[in-house]
């Protein structure tokens, strides 16, 4: 810890006049084109500050070619190109993960999916990694097929999809690279319709940190269901599981959330059973035993996110297949409620569908195919805008675990100015309600100098 210097408080007169905010929709550019869908999303920082990047079967966004993944800049609130992008010339190609890893450099990008190439480079098929300059491939060989979840865990990538080799290496759908071989987990995946591992968390239920595994198979590593938890060494149940409620059921998305009981995991697919539960679309883990939560959906659910649209942290899912919830909703109480209208499409077929959600500052950032949210034109990527998040009253404004630094003035100051870091708190630090006003500045010094906000 650092000695504050002392700063004068300057009047925000000049700067904003306070407002009442209300949550809403809020368009991002021209969105993708009508030719594919955005799923997956990342924020990553490239060298050029945080962007978002996104990835689905796009050919274009924001008008310009990008095949497969593209890069939203906040600061010029532009889309670009993300090294040629990720895609094939023969067949349909899409993307289903994104992740960082750093590969003995730095943090890079990952990038898991179904295509034959990486910027036109050879080697990078179906799974790739980007350092702001270029795109390369794993040096020890490539998934043999789709890649469709991704995931650091004790310092090593691991990857799941569909496939049965990573390189000349035999893994049954899940595999973990070391920066110099690749490796099966344990026995893999087994049995059931058409496997695939879609889902893959790192998450602490009071038994430390193991890397949980969801999909749809009939086991994974001899623990029998579609979830499984790998400990670094070997493959555990989770309680009682998660079986299949369907032929086409699997787990697709999985998110950590307190409902006010304590931090769980959720976990979001199609037809689930948990055990001791009924079956639903979003299934509950506490560390003891599973609960169904909200009512039955129908459809598949593909995207879980945590959000706090100034109101406190909720739980959002995504779907497809559920008009029921026009495809987005957020949890209320244990009842899925649709959020301000949902996403519809002009005219169908397609049908509107979200396939993915990501929380970002103050915005739940919405992938998807679709063409309105609520009542504003927005092709397949929205953001649901929500009020400044006041009332942590953090001294620590970075979150850089590094508390009552001069960082975390200069962070406050430049994001009263409008350009918060990712990980900042929000310019209502005071949770009043009035964005970056003086009361704000004297309560984020308060707080700094060890009193109340």
């Amino acid at each position: 810890m650092r000695l504050l210097a002392v700063i004068a408080l300057p009047s925000l007169a000049s700067l904003s006049l306070a407002q009442t905010c209300q949550p809403h929709w809020e368009a991002l550019g021209s969105g993708v084109t009508s030719d594919g869908y955005a799923a997956p999303m990342l924020v990553y920082n490239a060298g050029a500050g945080d962007s978002l990047y996104v990835g689905g079967s796009f050919s274009s966004v924001g008008g310009g070619l990008t095949r497969g993944i593209a890069r939203w800049n906040p600061a010029t609130s532009s889309w670009s190109a993300v090294g040629g992008g990720c895609y094939s010339t023969s067949t349909n190609y899409f993307l289903a993960a994104l992740a960082s890893f750093d590969f003995g450099s730095g943090q890079e990008l990952v990038a898991g999916g179904s295509f034959s190439t990486a910027g036109g480079l050879s080697n990078t098929a179906n799974l790739a990694h980007w350092n702001g300059t270029r795109w390369a491939g794993i040096s020890a060989g490539q998934p043999g097929s789709a890649v469709w979840a991704a995931a650091t865990f004790q310092n090593k990538l691991v990857v799941g999809g569909g496939f049965t080799s990573v390189g000349v290496v035999s893994a049954n759908g899940i595999a973990s690279w070391d920066n110099e071989t690749w490796q099966p987990l344990g026995s893999g995946m087994g049995g059931g319709f058409s496997p695939n591992v879609f889902a893959l968390r790192v998450h602490n239920d009071g038994s430390g940190n193991k890397l949980y595994a969801g999909g749809r198979y009939s086991s994974i590593g001899g623990v029998n269901g579609m979830i499984g938890r790998w400990t670094g060494t070997a493959w555990e149940a989770v309680g009682g599981g998660v079986t299949p409620g369907s032929t086409f059921a699997d787990i697709e998305a999985m998110a950590a959330f307190n409902n006010g009981s304590g931090m769980a995991l959720y976990v979001g697919g199609w037809d689930l059973l948990p055990s001791g539960g009924q079956i639903c679309n979003v299934a509950r883990w506490n560390g003891t035993q599973w609960t169904s939560v909200g009512q039955y959906l129908g459809g598949r659910t593909t995207s879980l996110a945590v959000f706090d649209d100034g109101t406190g942290p909720a739980l959002y899912a995504g779907g497809t297949a559920q008009p029921s919830i026009n495809y987005i909703a957020k949890l209320v109480g244990n009842q899925w409620v649709t959020l301000s209208g949902g996403v519809n499409a002009n005219a169908t077929p397609p049908f509107p569908s979200v396939f993915g959600l990501l929380s970002w500052n103050d915005r739940l950032i919405v992938g998807g195919d679709f063409d309105t949210a609520g009542t504003t034109s927005a092709s397949g990527i929205v953001a649901w805008r929500g009020c400044p998040v006041g009332g942590h009253c953090s001294n620590d404004f970075n979150h850089d675990d590094d508390s009552n630094t001069d960082a975390d003035i200069e962070a406050f100051f430049a994001c009263i100015a409008g350009n918060c870091c990712a990980a900042c708190d929000s310019a209502d630090f005071n949770g009043d309600g009035d964005t970056a006003t003086d009361a704000d500045i004297e309560s984020f010094f308060r707080v700094l100098a060890g009193g109340t906000c």
